[in-house]
């Protein structure tokens, strides 16, 4: 298993165009060399409490570039549990399910709390 983090959007340094197109670069470099991408995590905030445009946005962009059929290799990873009292967190993660990932989850993706431990972090992958 190798992970590769990326930076993230709305990052202080670099426009979301500029990290998309890093990540575009990465991709196509990878598959130049034959090496696989065979799943993605996606980590979101439960602490924010709304879905803001730019997330929104980024979402959308995430959509696009996996295709709807690879969605089921996509991973949807809420973090930050323990900053969040555990009803307001249960309240946006159910809203993250039926309002934004609901499309991604009919399509295969799955979704997983990130709890801050290795064992958290080993059941995600």
């Amino acid at each position: 298993v190798v992970l590769v983090d990326t930076t993230g959007f709305d990052n202080t340094y670099r426009s979301d165009d500029e990290i998309l197109n890093l990540l575009a670069d990465w991709l196509k470099e990878t598959y130049r060399n034959k090496i696989k991408l065979s799943g993605l995590l996606y980590f979101h905030r439960i602490t924010d409490d709304r879905m803001a445009g730019a997330s929104f946005q980024h979402l959308s962009v995430l959509k696009e570039l996996c295709g709807k059929n690879n969605l089921k290799n996509v991973v949807l990873v809420t973090t930050m549990w323990d900053k969040v009292e555990e009803s307001a967190g249960s309240r946006r993660e159910k809203e993250l399910l039926s309002d934004f990932w609901g499309d991604m989850i009919r399509l295969g993706s799955c979704t997983h709390r990130f709890q801050g431990t290795r064992e958290s972090a080993w059941e995600i992958i």
